[in-house]
């Protein structure tokens, strides 16, 4: 059974009756008899901003043990400056990775990060599904790390290019909904789907 932030807090964090949406405190929804939780994207874009985004991704993922972190979470810096974040300035780190400039310029304005590059970080744990909520995201390389990707969302992102080589993500469901990516390596990984198939037209 599903229950909201509030009243998920009244009860005990450890009763296994329930389970707690991630995002289901910043919509007023009602979860009685739902057994899965329902991510209102529009809702959550408007409120979660990119900085909290990303503050989600350094929490799950044992920031404690990441090699780099310069800046992470630290609300004096902006979020362009962190480690390993891309935004649409640093267009050379970004066209480097064979991605067209045209790309980028075609992108919200209003957004700043495009890319995050955390290539052997010592990531560790499931990237989480909030990843896609930044409206401008094309490059992500998470590669030579201990995390697993969410792969079967990824039809709600405009990825351009992907990089999980040497992961621990084993399944490659919902591959053929990215209809934005072009580039995707993810060799040695535990992907349990056979390589050669063609997921595009």
């Amino acid at each position: 059974m599903l229950m909201n932030w509030n009243i998920y807090r009244m009860m005990m964090p450890n009763d296994s009756q329930f389970k707690l949406c991630a995002v289901s405190r910043i919509k007023n929804s009602t979860y009685l008899g739902h057994t899965e939780c329902y991510v209102y994207r529009e809702s959550i874009e408007a409120i979660l901003t990119e900085r909290e985004i990303l503050n989600i991704l350094f929490d799950v993922l044992d920031r404690e043990n990441w090699a780099l972190n310069m800046h992470w979470k630290d609300n004096d810096v902006n979020i362009c400056e962190w480690y390993g974040i891309i935004c649409k300035f640093d267009i050379d780190e970004i066209t480097s990775q064979g991605i067209e400039s045209s790309v980028i310029d075609a992108l919200n304005t209003q957004n700043q990060v495009i890319g995050i590059s955390l290539c052997t970080n010592r990531l560790t744990g499931p990237i989480p599904r909030e990843i896609y909520l930044l409206p401008s995201l094309i490059f992500v390389d998470v590669g030579r790390n201990a995390i697993t990707f969410p792969i079967d969302d990824i039809g709600e992102s405009s990825l351009v290019y992907l990089i999980l080589t040497n992961t621990n993500t084993a399944s490659l469901k919902g591959i053929e909904k990215a209809l934005s990516l072009r580039t995707f390596k993810a060799d040695r990984t535990e992907m349990t789907a056979v390589f050669q198939q063609k997921f595009w037209n």
